[in-house]
């Protein structure tokens, strides 16, 4: 991974970090409502959506980087794998030929040892890559994922009685 990748990769956490303290504070926004003054609220949380619909359009601009990069390491997993295939039946073939006699015992053990080293090696790589894909790939679900916060529309200001509903109830 490039330095380049290294840093778009860096910006995408920011600003799920970002979005989750945005969350946060409309989730603890949403608690005081009762207790807040309608126009407060409203403006409050019209800055706090405001502020997350930023940070999505953000996160949405940012994680075509990290699909790249998903892409490209599934496909080196893939790869790797096939690799790794080849060599365990490369070694097969070696130790069924050993077995009836075509390599000696010490050719065998020299032979085996490199093919042993050489599927180790692969099966290394293959696993950083797919420890850095799963990490990759659950930092792009999370940054393509929908914000759980409570949409805009479906939190409306504490609502005052209206003018009629208030002259009926107080008495003539």
């Amino acid at each position: 991974m490039t330095d380049s990748q290294k840093k778009q990769i860096q910006d995408v956490e920011t600003l799920l970090e970002e979005r989750r303290k945005y969350e946060q504070w409309i989730l603890q926004l949403a608690a005081r409502k009762s207790s807040t003054a309608a126009h407060v609220f409203t403006r409050v949380h019209q800055d706090y959506h405001a502020r997350l619909s930023d940070v999505q359009s953000k996160l949405a601009a940012e994680s075509g980087v990290v699909q790249k990069l998903v892409s490209e390491l599934s496909t080196s997993l893939a790869t790797h794998e096939q690799q790794i295939s080849a060599k365990q039946d490369e070694r097969a073939e070696a130790e069924l030929r050993a077995a009836v006699g075509e390599f000696s015992e010490s050719d065998w053990e020299k032979l085996r040892g490199k093919l042993d080293a050489s599927i180790a090696s692969l099966s290394g790589t293959r696993d950083g890559i797919a420890k850095e894909h799963d990490t990759l790939r659950a930092l792009l679900n999370e940054a393509t994922a929908p914000s759980p916060a409570v949409p805009m529309a479906s939190v409306a200001p504490p609502s005052a009685p209206s003018a009629p509903a208030a002259a009926a109830a107080s008495p003539a």
